[in-house]
């Protein structure tokens, strides 16, 4: 089964302190310390501030924070799979084609050679 894969809490903190600011219809509660992602209910909309008591925060997906990055620093991630010998993922980091970065071949999934590659952006390239 295909599901959205949600940036970590600590990330989404980050993207919003990099100026990673639009509607989502997931969030993270500053509150909750199981930090999981909690859906905003459709028919009454969240309001910022407003409906609840502490910080809100958008729990934006794996591919919009790599879209932002994209779109509005011209950084992109562009993740590999190698089948042998580790069947591992890795991720090369290009701002307008040029190689800013390449990871080790060591991580397991996906989701965490992504998230590691846009926690980079954020720390050294922005």
């Amino acid at each position: 089964m295909i599901t959205e894969d949600f940036v970590p809490f600590s990330l989404a903190k980050a993207l919003r302190d990099k100026g990673l600011d639009c509607k989502f219809v997931f969030y993270y509660r500053d509150d909750d310390e199981k930090k999981v992602v909690h859906h905003a209910n459709v028919l009454q909309p969240l309001v910022y501030g407003e409906n609840v008591d502490n910080e809100v925060i958008n729990a934006a997906t794996l591919q919009t924070a790599c879209k932002f990055l994209r779109e509005i620093h011209g950084i992109d991630i562009i993740p590999f799979h190698e089948k042998l010998p580790n069947d591992c993922y890795w991720c090369r980091i290009e701002k307008y084609l040029y190689t800013m970065f390449q990871q080790e071949p060591i991580f397991k999934s996906f989701k965490d050679a992504v998230v590691n590659a846009i926690e980079y952006c954020l720390s050294n390239l922005i």
